[in-house]
């Protein structure tokens, strides 16, 4: 189980030029519209920093608010890839972030909107 630090680090807002560069760089690598990230991004509204914590005891991590219960599934994919690195490297929270979109999108077999309501739900 995932437990985030215990120090008390205020969250930061990321630099739009951070956002703006990850996120249309990630997005033209997985063949995604940027805006749909860009969307995304906004509806989470992370920060660098950012633990939510969820009913069920999971949380959600940094600026795309990746959940902690993908982070085995994370791993295997992005071997350097740890809950510090989504929480506090924004441009990293992007490009996963980006390829969690992705990869649910493929599941639903292209199917745009169901892949981003399973972005945080499944």
């Amino acid at each position: 189980m995932f437990t985030p630090p215990a120090d008390d680090v205020k969250p930061i807002p990321v630099p739009d030029e951070i956002y703006t560069q990850c996120i249309t760089d990630a997005a033209r690598y997985f063949g995604i519209d940027a805006e749909l990230v860009f969307t995304l991004f906004d509806n989470e509204g992370g920060k660098v920093g950012t633990f939510s914590r969820n009913t069920n005891g999971t949380y959600d991590i940094g600026p795309m608010q990746i959940n902690s219960s993908n982070l085995p599934e994370i791993k295997k994919h992005f071997p350097t890839v740890t809950w510090r690195v989504l929480a506090y490297d924004a441009c990293a929270s992007f490009w996963v972030g980006t390829w969690w979109l992705y990869r649910k999108i493929v599941d639903r077999k292209g199917n745009v909107f169901e892949g981003i309501a399973d972005y945080n739900s499944k």
